[in-house]
Order: structure tokens, then C-alpha cells, then sequence
């Protein structure tokens, strides 16, 4: 009888013990399913991102090249930073440096198909304002880069200047200043959109050339950065008699400072994608409007070939030419 006792005594004690270990077993998982969840590579959205056609987290890359994170608030949801509010995809306005764009009522001006997914051209508002918006697309991520209106933008190409995977997106477009044109390389990555070659490093290419008046009507073209050099005959070139200002009848140099009369364009006219030496990594071919004594009086054009350097990460003129006005 005494070992009846036992044995029941055991057992409710088993089934005590059991029952204590389930209850600390729920109430451990209850709590976990109601902590806050740190981002980690499954939940986190990184900024500047669209991760769904529902969830946005969304940034605007400005042309000042500044990377800043997006705010959107609609109907009293905000999204910033690691936060997402289910929304529907064409209700966003993104915000970046003050100003917010009108997506949803946004123009497409042109559409096309890269490497990376999808690129469009956008004429958006702005406080009222109209702004073009470049929006490419990459991984279901959506990043925008701005250009002002008065921007005419020409040329919109593709191609793999940097050796690594995908293509570039290579911008030309003119402005409302004559021979001022804007040209841009963009690479888009994970992060957003990284510029390659911008305003700064157009200028500091496209400044590479001298020029001298030399006797007999001639004028010679230097580049700085290569060993390029070329005499051209400018005599009656055009239409245009320039003796009367910088030589006499028989050809003699009547200036005293014969450096820099020929005005060649501080931007690049034209700035195409070009695979010149045949090693699938495009270079870029550019022309400058070059003239003597006015303006319209063009003498020709000069030409570089830029190729990105991938040890110093930019771009170097490889090649420059001049290429004298025929008519």
C-alpha cells in the first residue's frame, strides 16, 4: 500500500513539473512574438528603396548629387528611415532637400528597357514647379536623380563603361545658354545612383585644349593632357577673312599676344558611346564647336575620347583630335 502511495506521489509529481514547463514555454514565446524586431538582411529596407509594389521606403538623388533619405506622408502615415506604411505604389511623393515631387501626377517622357530594369524620364512638379526626374529601376528598387527644366535632354544612352556588370546611363542634354551642354554618366547600384563623370569633371576635360595664331593664316591646336597637336589653315575658311584683325596681307601675325583667339565650347557638344579600341567597355567620344573672331564664325571642331580608369575610379582623355570646318 505504502508503495501505491509512492508511486502516485511520483506521478503527481511528474505531472506537476510538466505542467510548470508548459506554462513558462508559452508565456517565453508570447513574449518573443510581441518584442520589437531589430532590421536584419531579411526585414531590413534600405533607404531610398521601393521594395514592393505595396511597401516604400523611397529616396531622390538631386542633382547637386547630395544621397538623402525620403520622407512620405499620406493619410497621416509617414515613412522614414527602416519604416514602411502599405500604400498604394502611384500615391507617393518623395521628399528630399525640401522639395517634394508630384510622382503620381508625373509625365512620362520617354520609357525604355536597360540592363538593370527599367528607365524613364519624368516631367514632374515641384512647389509648383516643373522638374525632370530620371527614374531607374533596379531590383524593384526605384532611385531619381533631378534636371531642371530649361534642360533639353537629347540623348539618353546605355552601355558598360566601367567594366563591371550592367550599363551605365550616359545623359547629354543642352541648355539655355548657347554651347553650354550638361553631360552626365550615371551607375546605379544597391544604394542609389553614384556619378561617374559630372559638371565638374566635363569642364576640367573639355578645358584641355590651347590654341596659338601662327603665320601664314594658321592657327595651331594643342591638348594638354595628350601630345596631340595640329596646324589648320583658317584663310577665307567660312567665308570669313580674319587678316584685317590678327594678319597682314602677306600672312605676318599682327597680334601681340597670339594665344587663345580661337573660342572652343567649356562643354561638350556631343558625348556619345563608342567601343573604340573593340574590348566590349565603351568609351566616350566627345566634340567641342570651336571659332575664331565671332561666335558664328566656326573653324571646326575638336574632338577627345575619354575611357574610365578603373585603378584611379574616372575618367582620362585617351585620344583628341580636330577635325577643321569644311563646307
Amino acid at each position: 500500500m505504502k508503495n501505491i502511495h509512492k508511486i502516485l506521489l511520483a506521478v503527481l509529481v511528474l505531472v506537476l513539473v510538466a505542467v510548470i514547463a508548459l506554462i513558462i514555454f508559452v508565456k517565453t514565446n508570447d513574449g518573443d512574438n510581441n518584442s520589437v524586431n531589430n532590421p536584419s538582411e531579411n526585414n531590413y529596407t534600405l533607404p531610398g528603396e521601393i521594395t514592393s509594389e505595396e511597401t516604400i521606403t523611397d529616396a531622390v538623388h538631386g542633382h547637386n548629387h547630395e544621397h538623402e533619405e525620403a520622407e512620405t506622408a499620406t493619410n497621416n502615415n509617414t515613412v522614414s528611415g527602416n519604416n514602411t506604411t502599405k500604400k498604394d505604389k502611384n500615391s507617393y511623393s518623395p521628399v528630399v532637400s525640401n522639395k517634394t515631387y508630384d510622382i503620381k501626377n508625373a509625365e512620362v517622357i520617354n520609357a525604355q528597357k536597360s540592363s538593370f530594369g527599367e528607365i524613364r524620364l519624368l516631367s514632374a512638379k515641384s512647389d509648383g514647379k516643373s522638374v525632370y526626374l530620371l527614374e531607374a529601376e533596379y531590383k524593384g528598387k526605384k532611385f531619381y536623380t533631378e534636371y531642371p527644366a530649361y534642360y533639353n535632354i537629347e540623348n539618353i544612352y546605355y552601355a558598360n563603361v566601367d567594366g563591371s556588370y550592367g550599363d551605365e546611363i550616359i545623359i547629354h542634354a543642352s541648355t539655355n545658354t548657347k554651347g553650354v551642354y550638361e553631360n552626365d554618366i550615371l551607375k546605379i547600384t544597391a544604394d542609389g545612383i553614384i556619378h561617374l563623370f559630372n559638371a565638374s569633371d566635363a569642364f576640367h576635360m573639355a578645358s584641355s585644349f590651347s590654341t596659338k595664331l601662327k603665320e601664314n593664316f594658321t592657327v595651331e591646336i594643342l591638348n594638354k593632357h595628350t601630345s596631340f597637336t595640329k596646324t589648320v589653315n583658317v584663310k577665307d575658311i567660312n567665308d570669313e577673312k580674319y587678316d584685317d584683325s590678327y594678319w597682314d596681307e602677306s600672312g605676318k601675325i599682327m597680334e601681340t599676344d597670339v594665344f587663345d583667339h580661337v573660342w572652343i565650347d567649356e562643354t561638350f557638344r556631343s558625348f556619345e558611346p563608342q567601343d573604340v579600341d573593340n574590348d566590349g567597355i565603351y568609351e566616350i567620344v566627345c566634340s567641342q564647336y570651336a571659332s575664331l573672331g565671332d561666335y558664328s564664325s566656326c573653324i571646326g571642331y575638336a574632338s577627345t575620347t575619354l575611357k574610365y580608369n578603373t585603378e584611379i575610379k574616372q575618367f582620362e582623355i585617351i585620344r583628341a583630335n580636330f577635325y577643321p570646318y569644311s563646307k
